[in-house]
């Protein structure tokens, strides 16, 4: 009977080569996903660490806020009252940004200024003043200070 088995089996392919491709293909595929997801994580670090960096601005937003706010008191507004509208003025500017955030920043300081309105002049006098370019130039070093930490 063992005999007849084997005749039997004889005609039956070798099941190995194929468990063998089937192996190797699977850990392709694992070092093929492997590859993929160390390169998705590196981007991500990447991506926090420039975060990370953007951060650095949150003394200059506290500052904004001061000077503001010290303007707003040296014209006569009391200074828990100016502090109070101040922080509410920014922290109701930071929620319209984050509720219109498909919109795009750039829309919404079109859709913050009005012709010859006063957000247009504020605006248009910061940028004369290279306000802006300044604070890209912050960011720039800070960019550059990290990046020669690694």
């Amino acid at each position: 009977m063992d005999e007849e088995l084997t005749d039997e089996l004889s005609g039956v392919p070798d099941q190995q080569p194929d468990q063998q491709e089937t192996s190797e293909r699977n850990d392709e595929l694992s070092i093929e996903s492997l590859v993929e997801q160390l390169t998705k994580e590196r981007d991500e670090f990447k991506d926090m660490a420039l975060r990370v960096q953007a951060s650095a601005l949150m003394a200059p937003f506290y500052e904004l806020l001061k000077v503001s706010t010290e303007w707003l008191t040296n014209k006569g507004v009391n200074r828990v009252n100016a502090t109070h509208y101040i922080t509410e003025l920014f922290l109701g500017l930071s929620q319209d940004a984050v509720n219109k955030k498909s919109k795009g920043l750039k829309q919404l300081v079109a859709e913050s200024q009005t012709p010859k309105g006063l957000n247009e002049q504020a605006l248009k006098e910061l940028k004369k003043l290279k306000f802006y370019s300044s604070l890209n130039k912050a960011l720039n070093s800070i960019h550059t200070r990290l990046s020669k930490t690694k």
